[in-house]
């Protein structure tokens, strides 16, 4: 017998094909349409998984992902993007907005039905490499601390005639970083110091300190400044009255912490409302023109 198509010439079997079977007689013949279909697919893997362009680590055999963040990165809101085996389904889906706070398990299912396999994905967030002094203040300055985040610089100025070989400033750094020496510790600020801050990662940052004297001003008699705070104590809103054109206010807690401050335009009569502030004695630093300080003691009572 014969057969047509011939035995070993290539075929598409995408669809069925028809073969002709002709006996020896040459009119006895029979037809077959044969059919071919791939088997479904028993891969059940996570091929790729990403968020915001960082891509994961996988560890088929472990069953886990990892992936680092950049620092900050918020971790309750995040949408993965993620590539399986061919026809594979995969529970939460990819792109589902999903909570990274703690490790999550994703679940693929293979074509067949049958195979499965989980992934524990966890993500963290890479170490901050800031290593900033954000906040830097001594108690009775009188000038705006001004930090040059470029240059890692930091000056402010305190009274005329203010002693500098023994003053306490009170520090704070970028998140997880770590200063040299800590703050709250006396330093001698005749000349410019340093402080070295390392972040979360280790880099370090050397910061130079200088603090200097306001220059002082002979004051006539005539201009002898005189300042009232009222009332005092006060619940809430406080007036400050000046003789002389008010240049500056700060308001300073009883632990040290500077908690208002504000410039003015020489103004002479000035509201300031103190209802978020807890009960306790505060200091009241009113600059004048001349660059004269003046320093009142406050009573907030919310009782």
């Amino acid at each position: 017998a014969t057969v047509n198509p011939q035995s070993g010439v290539e075929q598409n079997f995408s669809v069925p094909v028809e073969y002709t079977v002709t006996a020896e007689d040459e009119t006895t013949s029979k037809e077959y349409l044969v059919t071919v279909t791939l088997a479904p697919n028993n891969e059940a893997l996570i091929t790729s998984f990403s968020i915001s362009g960082q891509t994961g680590l996988i560890d088929d055999d472990a069953g886990t992902i990892s992936i680092t963040l950049p620092f900050g990165t918020d971790l309750t809101n995040l949408t993965p993007e993620i590539n399986i085996s061919e026809n594979a389904t995969i529970t939460p889906l990819s792109e589902d907005l999903q909570e990274f706070s703690y490790s999550v398990t994703y679940r693929v299912t293979a074509e067949d039905g049958v195979t499965t396999n989980e992934y524990l994905v966890t993500v963290t967030m890479a170490p901050n490499d800031e290593a900033h002094i954000t906040y830097f203040y001594i108690n009775d300055q009188v000038s705006e601390t001004e930090i040059d985040f470029e240059n890692f610089t930091i000056s402010l100025k305190m009274p005329p005639g203010y002693a500098l070989n023994n003053l306490t400033p009170e520090i704070e750094v970028s998140e997880n970083a770590e200063i040299s020496p800590a703050s709250g510790l006396p330093r001698d600020f005749t000349e410019s110091v340093e402080y070295i801050v390392t972040s979360e990662s280790g880099d370090q940052q050397v910061w130079l300190v200088t603090v200097t004297n306001e220059i002082s001003t002979t004051i006539s008699e005539e201009n002898s400044v005189s300042i009232k705070a009222f009332p005092n104590p006060t619940n809430g809103l406080i007036n400050v009255e000046s003789n002389l054109p008010v240049q500056t206010i700060r308001i300073i807690a009883p632990d040290g912490r500077q908690m208002f401050y504000q410039s003015y335009s020489d103004e002479l009569s000035i509201g300031i409302n103190l209802s978020d502030f807890s009960s306790g004695v505060y200091l009241l630093k009113v600059i004048t023109t001349n660059n004269q300080l003046s320093i009142l003691r406050i009573l907030v009572n919310k009782n």
